[in-house]
């Protein structure tokens, strides 16, 4: 039959209106599912919770000393029946470091914390992200199924397992209980819920968000002769993070790697995590692919103990007195170097031909490898790329051998739901399809290693918390990633997981 241009139209819009129809329908059932994930996974953490404290509780019971740990790490002793028997050892539980209290008390006042917009030249001001410690609870009566705590002391984990399962399944909780807002936790609620600052809890054992001090990090990652960070844009932040609580002092400013005035002026506190160019200005000692701490300028932090008037770099900590001169050279050559690669669509820059596994004096390579938003989420593209010229390569496999070398993948993290409609191959449901199918692949590649690979997974840490554009984090998060990393580093080398 053949169709004529009247009926033509008519059957093209009927067809038009049927895919419309179905493209609705899709975004709805989509729309239902992420209902259901999201509130099942808040109902599974919120029982990993319950059954922890229950697990706390038993402990208790035993006559023997208890020590668990607060958010800063700090140690709890208990003895006696109830948590409430705890005793501190520090009495001031409000701030973890001097850096910390400063941060809070710099960019907490009204309009200190600002982000300019990632595209326009506006300053939004939003409250800071790094807040107070709050006090922990002690008893197990305040933790029922109808509430999430606000911190608990936790027991450091024994496994690799559990500390990664505790990062895994941990929660975001506020001021306000989500639950408080109603039984239909929708989209909308999950952007309101976003700009208030929340804060991170594990769900087993104690998982660090806040660093330990400069001096403490430099003694940590000089376990490694390389430390190597690969990845978009969210590894930068990891990167400028880790250098900002290297530098110590005022983090306000720690993060920003340039010294232009307008740059230190306009990106500040939260504000150092905008992708607004302004706020991506960076000297070369930042862009180099591998640099010594040495190389790194200390302008925030005070340098009065330093007995060397021409060293402006950091960790002067490891800088070891030599008799005859060169002792800045010579400890130059023995501390670790720092390096990065931003290869967004290609392979990493691993200067493989530094990586000297085999000289008794090598420490070994700590690589942390991170991608998939610029390969539109694909782990097929993405593993192949990224990770399998890694794992292929022969270096690395006789760093395997002798031991030498941890690989730690990235998996993806949570973006707002602001965000879903332009980018919706990076929406959460995607990411968790992303995560499990790296993993997957990883694991069957039949590459020596393959086990020993850790994935290291922000999904929950990451879902609802503050953003600079809906994607990338603000100071608190980098702060809790870089603090999990230089832990596992340390434990690690420790050989201290059982």
């Amino acid at each position: 039959m053949k169709l004529n241009s009247q009926n033509y139209r008519i059957v093209t819009g009927l067809l038009t209106l049927t895919i419309l129809f179905i493209i609705n329908i899709s975004w709805i059932l989509r729309d239902e599912f992420t209902l259901i994930l999201y509130d099942s996974n808040h109902r599974r953490n919120r029982v990993r919770n319950e059954n922890h404290v229950k697990n706390n509780t038993a402990m208790q019971s035993s006559s023997e000393e208890i020590v668990l740990l607060d958010e800063c790490g700090r140690r709890h002793h208990l003895i006696g029946p109830t948590i409430d028997a705890a005793m501190m050892e520090d009495n001031d539980n409000s701030f973890c470091s001097k850096e910390h209290e400063l941060a809070v008390q710099q960019c907490s006042s009204p309009g200190s914390n600002t982000v300019l917009h990632f595209r326009k030249q506006i300053q939004e001001p939003i409250p800071f992200s790094v807040q107070r410690i709050p006090e922990p609870i002690r008893s197990s009566t305040m933790v029922n199924s109808s509430t999430i705590p606000r911190y608990r002391l936790l027991a450091k984990c024994q496994t690799l397992s559990d500390y990664l399962d505790s990062i895994k399944y941990g929660t975001r909780v506020w001021d306000i209980n989500p639950e408080d807002l109603g039984n239909n936790h929708n989209m909308s609620e999950s952007i309101e819920l976003e700009k208030k600052p929340s804060r991170f809890v594990p769900s087993k054992c104690f998982v660090p968000v806040l660093p330990p001090s400069p001096e403490e990090i430099c003694n940590i990652l000089n376990r490694f002769s390389h430390i190597f960070i690969d990845g978009d844009s969210l590894s930068r932040h990891l990167r400028q993070t880790l250098i900002m609580v290297m530098r110590g002092g005022e983090w306000s400013r720690g993060a920003v790697m340039s010294n232009n005035h307008e740059t230190n002026e306009l990106c500040s506190c939260d504000g150092q995590y905008s992708e607004n160019h302004k706020c991506r200005q960076f000297d070369d000692y930042f862009t180099s692919p591998m640099m010594s701490p040495l190389d790194i300028p200390q302008w925030n932090r005070n340098t009065d103990n330093n007995n060397d008037a021409s060293y402006t770099g950091l960790c002067n900590n490891l800088i070891t007195p030599m008799t005859g001169g060169g002792g800045l050279e010579e400890t130059r050559k023995s501390m670790f170097q720092l390096g990065y690669s931003e290869n967004l669509r290609r392979k990493s820059d691993i200067p493989w031909d530094q990586i000297q596994c085999e000289n008794n004096n090598y420490r070994g390579l700590f690589l942390t490898v991170q991608g998939g938003l610029h390969f539109q989420n694909n782990a097929t593209t993405t593993f192949y790329t990224k990770l399998y010229p890694i794992m292929s390569n022969p270096t690395y496999f006789k760093c395997l051998e002798l031991k030498k070398v941890q690989l730690v993948w990235i998996g993806a993290t949570a973006q707002s739901r602001l965000l879903d409609s332009d980018y919706i191959h990076q929406s959460r449901e995607y990411a968790i399809e992303f995560n499990r199918e790296i993993k997957s692949l990883i694991l069957n590649s039949g590459l020596p290693g393959s086990d020993k690979i850790i994935f290291m997974d922000w999904w929950n840490m990451t879902a609802d918390s503050q953003t600079s554009d809906g994607l990338h984090s603000l100071m608190d998060v980098n702060l809790a990633k870089v603090s999990q990393l230089l832990y596992l580093m340390d434990r690690l080398v420790e050989q201290d997981f059982t």
